[in-house]
């Protein structure tokens, strides 16, 4: 089974996005651990347009997965940059996960993946801000297939 996960710091002043490097070496350190113990798979974390981090985890069937599984991540950073991150600890935690994993894989307009989503808004708002014929006809397009479904 798949799963997508959302992670963001506890603390608003501070962004996964800004600090993707680090989260990308504490997940592949990281990785090494749940792999050996529990033949869950981590991938890298992915960076997306609109500043998030989702990181694609692989949990072969039977296993009982749950984010606490993650928290390692937050540990290798806390321990590898302590003076960086303890002081965004909020509740002695460093960071939310949130699981974006589509519940019903048959229905995949409902229930596509936030990246997909967000993607897509942020294609139709470049769409509309071009000036040309083509874009606005496209627009018009979409607004009528909206406008017929809803």
């Amino acid at each position: 089974m798949t799963k997508l996960i959302q992670i963001d710091f506890h603390n608003p002043n501070i962004r996964a996005f800004d600090c993707y490097r680090d989260i990308l070496e504490a997940v592949r350190y990281t990785r090494k651990n749940l792999d050996l113990r529990y033949k869950i798979t981590l991938y890298d974390p992915i960076p997306t347009e609109d500043h998030h981090v989702y990181l694609k985890v692989e949990v072969p069937d039977g296993c009982n997965f749950s984010v606490r599984n993650l928290r390692g991540i937050a540990a290798y950073l806390l321990k590898h940059y302590p003076k960086c991150y303890k002081q965004y600890k909020v509740s002695n935690r460093l960071f939310i996960y949130r699981d974006y994993t589509p519940k019903a894989p048959e229905d995949n307009l409902k229930q596509s993946l936030p990246i997909e989503r967000s993607e897509l808004i942020i294609k139709f708002i470049r769409l509309l801000d071009k000036a040309d014929e083509d874009s606005l006809r496209k627009a018009k397009r979409i607004k009528d297939i909206l406008e017929e479904n809803v």
